[in-house]
C-alpha cells in the first residue's frame, strides 16, 4: 500500500504541475525539454501548439488544419532529488518529511518540478491551459531556504499570414494565476511546507509576435515578440491558490521584447541542422548583465524522427556560460524529449547553478489534408 500512496501523492503534485522557471526572466512562462536543451531558446516557430500559444502566437498562422495536444507532460529534477526518489524525502507534500534529509545533506540543493498542458489549434486559432510548478530547498547553517513557483494559465491565441505567408502576425492573451516566492524557516521550529511565505495573485498578460519567413533557401526566419504589453499587474486571488496566508502579491512584470532568428543548413539526404539565436529583453527592462540575455542552440536532425541538440545560455559574464544537451524522438502521434540543463539557484546555500534533467512526453493529433481522387473516364 505504501507505493500506491506515493504514486497517488506524485500524481496530485503533477496535477498542479511544474517547470523550472528561469529565475531572472519570469516573462517566459513556458519552456519544454526541447527549449531547455537548446539553451533556453523559446521564441522561434515550433510545431508545438502549446509552445506557439505561449511564446510565439504568429507561429499559429501556419496551422490551417486541426491540431491537438491532448497531453503534454513534463517532469524534471536534479540529481539530489532523484537519488532519493520514492522515499518520503520527495513523495510527501509537507516539508517536514524533508527535514532529516535536508539537514543530513547540508548545502545540497533539492529540486523538482513538472508541467501538464493541453491545447487545440485550427485555422490559426488556439486555446489551451498550462499548469506548472517547480520548487527547490537547501539547508544551510540551521536554516531551510526554499523557493516555489506554481502557475495555472488558460490562454487563447491566433496567428494570421500576410504577403503569402512571408509575414506572420499573432496575439495571445494569457490569464496568469501565480503563487511564487522565496522564503526560509528554522530547521528546528518550522513551519515546514512550500506553501508558507509565498506571494499570490492573478492578472492578464497581452503578447504579440511577428515572424518574417523569407522564401529563399538558407535565409533565416526572424521572430520578434512583445511580452506583457502595457505590463502585467497582479491582483489578489487565484484560480488554484497554493499559498497558506499569502504574504502579498507577486511583483508586477514589465513589458519586454525578445528577438530571435533561426536558419536551416542541409547536410545530406534527410540530415539537416537548424541553428537558433535569441536575445531576451532587448531593451533591458530588467536589470541584469548583458550576457544573461543570450541563448543559442543547434538541432541536428538525423531524420524526421530523431534529433540531437545542444545549447548555450549566457551566465554572469562571458566566462560563465551554461551548456545544455538533449535528444528527441517524434512521429505523427507522439513526441518524447529529454534535456540536461542548468538554471540559476536563487537560494542562500547550495551551488550557484542547479543541474536539472527533464523528460517530456506529448500525445498529439495532426489532421492531414484531404485529397480528392476521381477516376478518369476513357
Amino acid at each position: 500500500m505504501a507505493w500506491k500512496k506515493k504514486c497517488l501523492i506524485l500524481l496530485l503534485f503533477v496535477s498542479h504541475s511544474a517547470r523550472a522557471l528561469p529565475y531572472f526572466y519570469p516573462q517566459v512562462r513556458y519552456e519544454d525539454a526541447e527549449n531547455f536543451s537548446l539553451g533556453g531558446v523559446s521564441l522561434p516557430m515550433t510545431d508545438s501548439v502549446v509552445g506557439n500559444m505561449m511564446n510565439n502566437p504568429a507561429g499559429l498562422a501556419k496551422n490551417e488544419l486541426f491540431q491537438a495536444e491532448y497531453l503534454n507532460l513534463g517532469l524534471q529534477g536534479n540529481s539530489s532529488t532523484f537519488a532519493h526518489f520514492g522515499t518520503s524525502t520527495i513523495s510527501e507534500p509537507s516539508m517536514k518529511s524533508y527535514l532529516t534529509q535536508l539537514n543530513a545533506d547540508a548545502n545540497s540543493l533539492y529540486g523538482m518540478g513538472g508541467s501538464l498542458s493541453s491545447a487545440i489549434s485550427w485555422k490559426g486559432f488556439a486555446f489551451g491551459v498550462v499548469t506548472q510548478q517547480s520548487f527547490s530547498a537547501v539547508s544551510s547553517n540551521g536554516t531551510i531556504s526554499y523557493t516555489s513557483t506554481a502557475q495555472t494559465i488558460p490562454a487563447i491565441a491566433f496567428g494570421i499570414p500576410l504577403a503569402r505567408g512571408v509575414v506572420r502576425l499573432g496575439y495571445s492573451l494569457q490569464y496568469v494565476n501565480q503563487t511564487s516566492g522565496i522564503a526560509s524557516t528554522s530547521a528546528a521550529n518550522g513551519p515546514y511546507g512550500y506553501t508558507y511565505g509565498l506571494l499570490q495573485g492573478h492578472g492578464f498578460s497581452n503578447n504579440a509576435s511577428a515572424n518574417f519567413v523569407f522564401p529563399y533557401t538558407y535565409l533565416p526566419t526572424v521572430s520578434v515578440i512583445a511580452r506583457n504589453i502595457l505590463g502585467l499587474n497582479y491582483s489578489s486571488g487565484s484560480l488554484l491558490g497554493r499559498a497558506d496566508s499569502p504574504a502579498g502579491l507577486p511583483q508586477n512584470e514589465p513589458m519586454v521584447v525578445d528577438a530571435a532568428l533561426n536558419f536551416t543548413v542541409r547536410v545530406t539526404g534527410t540530415m539537416k541542422t537548424i541553428w537558433y539565436f535569441q536575445y531576451q529583453d532587448a531593451f533591458h527592462a530588467i536589470n541584469t548583465s548583458v550576457t544573461e540575455h543570450f541563448a543559442t542552440g543547434v538541432d541536428f536532425q538525423f531524420s524526421k524522427a530523431f534529433s540531437l541538440r545542444g545549447g548555450l545560455t549566457g551566465g554572469n559574464n562571458f566566462f560563465d556560460p551554461q551548456f545544455s544537451l538533449g535528444m528527441g524522438y517524434r512521429n505523427d502521434g507522439h513526441i518524447i524529449n529529454f534535456a540536461w540543463y542548468h538554471e540559476r539557484n536563487p537560494l542562500a546555500g547550495g551551488p550557484g547553478y542547479d543541474t536539472r534533467y527533464m523528460l517530456q512526453y506529448t500525445l498529439r493529433f495532426n489532421d492531414s489534408p484531404k485529397v480528392s481522387r476521381t477516376k478518369e473516364k476513357k
